[in-house]
């Protein structure tokens, strides 16, 4: 029989593992190393989700400050045209009406709808080995001719075949535990995917709407400016 003992120091964990032989034993090594592995990228992407909520709460101030810089830039903007305005109309100077319109584009980008998530792949049920069965000819004594006269030879060989079905009963259940484990990791792992996209998709829609409003203020802000041209230019040439 062979061991190997296992460690994994992120989820401070520690199994040993047997196999009959070495290429059984790698096989089971490779499975729980995987299994551990795939829990431990599991925790550190929660983590970093709830790193990118918070920095998310952070980010929605800065889309409301950047829709009061917007109003500001435009009013900034309605002054100093009235500003040439007023200047024009003092010294009767050709004026340049079309070019004091305020015709910026809308800059902030329009928000971009969150793509469908993909799941990751669900935990393979073949690496949990057969159950071990009592009557297998590998947990049976193999007596010799002095066992029939030598009740402890016989009772050791006995014990010997016990404790090697125990052995691996044992690894089975672990097996299996660890498997089963695997799938609840999946399972929330899967579901934590599931919410957060739609999260994403409920961000999407109120960033679209604060988008669509902060965009209809602007144009509205320049028209009113536009207008307000016209009307000095009317007045201008009508003196």
């Amino acid at each position: 029989m062979y061991r190997m003992e296992l460690s994994h120091s992120g989820l401070s964990r520690f199994r040993v593992v047997t196999g009959s032989t070495v290429s059984e034993l790698e096989q089971k090594a490779r499975a729980q190393r995987q299994i551990w592995d795939e829990i431990w990228q599991r925790k550190l992407e929660t983590e970093e989700r709830k790193a990118k909520r918070e920095s998310g709460a952070r980010a929605k101030e800065q889309k409301t400050q950047l829709a009061l810089d917007l109003t500001r830039e435009a009013e900034r903007a309605i002054a100093d045209a009235e500003e040439i305005l007023d200047v024009a109309l003092r010294g009767k100077a050709k004026v340049d009406w079309e070019g004091m319109k305020d015709r910026r584009p809308f800059a902030k980008p329009k928000p971009v709808q969150p793509e469908p998530p993909s799941y990751p792949v669900k935990p393979d049920k073949s690496v949990i080995p057969a159950k071990p069965n009592p009557e297998d000819p590998s947990f049976q004594p193999n007596f010799d001719f002095w066992d029939r006269f030598i009740a402890s030879r016989k009772r050791h060989k006995v014990e010997e075949a016990q404790e090697r079905f125990e052995n691996e009963l044992r690894d089975w259940r672990g097996a299996v535990g660890s498997y089963n484990e695997s799938v609840v990791t999946h399972n929330n792992r899967v579901q934590e995917i599931k919410q957060k996209y739609f999260d994403d998709i409920a961000a999407f829609k109120t960033n679209s709407k604060t988008w669509e409003s902060v965009r209809s203020s602007f144009h509205k802000q320049q028209a009113v400016q536009h207008q307000d041209i016209e009307f000095r230019k009317l007045s201008y040439l009508d003196h």
